[in-house]
């Protein structure tokens, strides 16, 4: 008895691979869709961080405490049981004020987990590595901490952190006019591609995003699990 075996014909072939590119066609922009951008997950991921560490200091009742004239982190001043601003390690604030954002940004970093002898200051900027892969780079205003809006002094003051998501990878991009302070960032809000996040801390404890990218990338959803 003689077996007839039957396979695919070529134009089978075509029109099955024909089918196939069309459902992937379809397909990729929603799956694009609902795959998470890195960049964006890490913006949030620093977002949360800086939200939370302020939160923790307003409410570090050694080195923040509650004084009618020393309100917020605007706040220079050094305390006895704040090892780091005031105690140990500047003892001196205890009588004197110092710097209210060289305190911030002291006591800041020291609630990162930062990469090993990443640390450098210079020219009014505190710069350093986390563990999760950011660059970060805190810069100060003058003392004391400035207005917000010079034309409008009762204007809560703040500082400019910038971020680069992603570390030492390219393409070091912002939105923002300020996020040059980061070494070698560009700011370019139409480029295709953003990793540097830009955030303002006010005197008063706000966090908010500075450019559109980073606006974006937290608006989404501001929660984000820290680990």
């Amino acid at each position: 008895m003689k077996l007839n075996k039957k396979g695919f014909t070529l134009t089978e072939l075509l029109i099955a691979l024909a089918v196939i590119g069309v459902l992937i066609a379809i397909l990729m922009p929603v799956i694009m869709n609902i795959m998470p951008n890195q960049k964006v997950m890490m913006a949030k991921r620093a977002n949360y961080t800086i939200e939370s560490v302020v939160s923790n200091l307003l409410n570090d009742s050694a080195c923040y405490p509650d004084e009618d004239d020393r309100v917020g982190l605007a706040n220079g001043w050094g305390y006895a049981d704040c090892d780091l601003w005031g105690g140990n390690e500047n003892p001196g604030t205890i009588t004197t004020e110092g710097n209210p954002a060289e305190k911030f940004a002291t006591l800041f970093k020291e609630q990162l987990q930062l990469v090993k002898d990443s640390f450098t200051s210079a020219n009014g900027a505190w710069k350093f590595k986390t563990k999760d892969g950011m660059s970060w780079v805190i810069q100060h205003t003058s003392e004391p901490w400035q207005s917000a809006n010079n034309n409008h002094p009762n204007t809560p003051g703040y500082i400019t952190i910038a971020v680069d998501v992603n570390g030492d990878d390219g393409p070091n991009v912002g939105d923002s006019q300020y996020c040059t302070i980061m070494d070698s960032a560009s700011n370019d809000a139409s480029a295709k591609e953003h990793d540097v996040a830009m955030f303002y801390v006010y005197a008063d404890g706000r966090v908010l995003p500075e450019g559109n990218w980073t606006t974006q990338a937290i608006d989404v959803n501001k929660k984000i699990n820290s680990d």
